[in-house]
C-alpha cells in the first residue's frame, strides 16, 4: 500500500512538472458572432480544451477568426502567467462574471477556452492578420495611468462607415513572489472590469491572453504567399585535413566577462529529477516482491527420512 501511494505521488510531480510552462487563453463576445457568420469563413472553435499548443491556437485563430462582426475586438496580453493563477474563485472575479453576463447584461459566448497552452501564442502574428484582413489598426490603452485606464476612442481608423475598433492592453508582468503575484491578478482583473466598461451600449469580442513564465513569444513571420517563402539551402565546408596535436601552450582566458557560478553543484544541476524518482519508487517494488519470493522458496523444507531407500514407498510395500 506504501509503494502504491508513493508511487502515485511520483507521478503527480512528473505531471505538475510537465505542465509548468503552460498558460490559458479565453475567447468570448456578448454576440454569438460564430453562428451569424456566413459558412467556410467562421465556425465555432472548441468551447473548452484542458491542453493545446500554441502553435495551434494561433493557426486555427489567424485561419478561423477574420473580420469578426463586432463593434470593437479587444486583446489583453497577461505575461508570466499560468492556469492555477486563475483557478480558485477568490481570483480574477471580473472576469469570471465577464464569461458569464455581458456588460449590456445579456448573455455571454465563448468560442475558445483552453485551461493548458503549452507556449506563447503569437499574439502579434494574430493582430498582423486581422490588420491586413480587416483593414483597420490596434490602439493600445494605457493601463497604468494616474487616473487609471484611459478613456477609449472609438472612432474607426478605416473609412468604412461601420469599421470595427481595435483595442490592445499590455498588462505587466506577473512577479515571482506569491503574495505580490495574487495583488497584480487582482489588480488585473480591475483593469479588465474598467476596459469593458466602456464597452457599454457595443458589441465586442475579447481575446485574453497569456503567456507561460520565462517565455519569450515567437517572431511573428506573415507571408503574402508560398513564394515569399524562404527555402534552406545547405551549405557544406570543405574538408579541413589536420593532425592531432597535443596543446602545449597556455590557454588564456577569454575576456568575456561573465561572471563565475559560485553556486553549489546541486543548486546548479537537478540530480533527482521525477523520472530517477518514480524509477526508484518501481525498484523497490520490485525488490519487495523478489525478497518475498525467495524468503517463500527458502522456507519450503523437505525431511531426510523422504530421500532413504529403507523409508521409501517400495520398503513400505514389502512390510506389509
Amino acid at each position: 500500500m506504501r509503494f502504491s501511494t508513493a508511487g502515485t505521488i511520483a507521478a503527480c510531480i512528473a505531471a505538475a512538472s510537465a505542465f509548468k510552462d503552460t498558460s490559458p487563453f479565453l475567447l468570448f463576445s456578448n454576440q454569438d458572432i460564430w453562428a451569424s457568420q456566413e459558412a467556410g469563413q467562421t465556425e465555432r472553435l472548441s468551447d473548452l480544451n484542458q491542453i493545446d499548443s500554441a502553435s495551434s491556437v494561433t493557426t486555427s485563430l489567424i485561419n478561423s477568426l477574420v473580420c469578426l462582426p463586432v463593434d470593437t475586438l479587444l486583446i489583453v496580453v497577461q505575461p508570466d502567467a499560468n492556469a492555477a493563477d486563475y483557478t480558485t474563485k477568490a481570483a480574477a472575479p471580473h472576469l469570471r462574471k465577464a464569461l458569464k453576463t455581458s456588460v449590456n447584461d445579456g448573455p455571454v459566448y465563448v468560442g475558445l477556452n483552453v485551461a493548458e497552452v503549452v507556449g506563447a501564442v503569437d499574439v502579434d502574428s494574430l493582430q498582423t492578420a486581422v490588420e491586413a484582413s480587416c483593414g483597420f489598426e490596434f490602439q493600445k490603452v494605457e493601463a497604468y495611468g494616474e487616473d487609471g485606464v484611459s478613456k477609449i476612442d472609438f472612432t474607426p481608423v478605416s473609412d468604412k462607415e461601420s469599421a470595427t475598433v481595435g483595442i490592445r492592453v499590455d498588462l505587466q508582468p506577473l512577479s515571482n513572489e506569491p503574495a505580490q503575484r495574487v495583488r497584480q491578478v487582482a489588480y488585473h482583473d480591475i483593469i479588465l472590469q474598467e476596459v469593458l466598461a466602456q464597452f457599454k451600449g457595443r458589441s465586442y469580442a475579447v481575446l485574453f491572453a497569456t503567456t507561460p513564465v520565462n517565455s519569450k513569444a515567437p517572431a511573428s513571420v506573415v507571408h503574402d504567399s508560398v513564394s515569399d517563402v524562404p527555402h534552406y539551402k545547405p551549405e557544406f565546408q570543405e574538408p579541413l585535413h589536420s593532425e592531432i596535436k597535443r596543446q602545449i601552450g597556455a590557454v588564456r582566458r577569454a575576456d568575456g566577462g561573465s561572471k563565475v557560478d559560485t553556486r553549489p553543484l546541486f543548486e546548479k544541476y537537478q540530480f533527482f529529477t521525477p523520472g530517477i524518482f518514480m524509477g526508484l519508487m518501481v525498484t523497490i517494488l520490485l525488490v519487495a516482491i523478489l525478497s518475498v519470493g525467495v524468503k517463500a522458496i527458502a522456507g519450503l523444507e523437505v525431511p531426510y527420512a523422504a530421500f532413504e531407500k529403507e523409508m521409501g514407498p517400495a520398503a513400505q510395500k514389502k512390510v506389509q
